[in-house]
């Protein structure tokens, strides 16, 4: 659930900022935070 959130927000946010290899990374960051602590 929570993962399907967070691609919906990653396409969100690569479309918004165009500057897709630079959300990648970010979006990579937070499904690792996210996968480092557990699902919420």
């Amino acid at each position: 659930m929570l993962k399907q959130l967070l691609v919906k927000v990653h396409f969100s946010i690569s479309i918004f900022c165009g500057n897709i290899k630079f959300c990648n990374i970010a979006t990579y960051t937070v499904l690792h935070t996210v996968e480092h602590y557990g699902e919420w």
